[in-house]
């Protein structure tokens, strides 16, 4: 749960909306809404690639958590 709140935070504080996301991830709408909309974990795989639009990498994140 902790990416799914790192990940709403960052979109919230750059003022990113879920099509902002999907336009620079290239991965599905589906995807994003998942973790925004109903809070579901990322696969790495996902995180990874939203987390790099923030200059972040998961293995930063975990080892921050």
């Amino acid at each position: 749960m902790i990416i799914v709140d790192l990940i709403k935070e960052l979109m919230y504080q750059e003022n990113l909306s879920i099509e902002d996301m999907v336009d620079k991830t290239k991965l599905p709408y589906e995807v994003i809404a998942n973790i925004v909309k109903r809070d579901i974990i990322p696969a790495p795989v996902y995180a990874e690639i939203i987390l790099n639009v923030f200059g972040f990498t998961l293995e930063e994140v975990l080892i921050l958590y």
